[in-house]
């Protein structure tokens, strides 16, 4: 348990930024693999897939 919360859950970007963020650059790949894999026409936009906006504040889900 513990080596799976260091490498795969706190990891330096969840330290960084908290938990439930995603970082950019990495989603946007991911949504596109996702789409290829699946043969869709066209990937969605990111930002039709992630939103924050019902995250709770930076502070709050900063990890120690």
């Amino acid at each position: 348990l513990k080596m799976s919360l260091e490498q795969n859950i706190l990891t330096p970007w969840v330290k960084a930024n908290g938990m439930g963020d995603v970082d950019p650059a990495r989603f946007a790949r991911s949504v596109k693999l996702v789409s290829e894999a699946f043969g869709l026409p066209q990937a969605p936009p990111p930002d039709k897939v992630f939103t924050d906006k019902y995250l709770p504040p930076k502070a709050d889900r900063m990890v120690k």
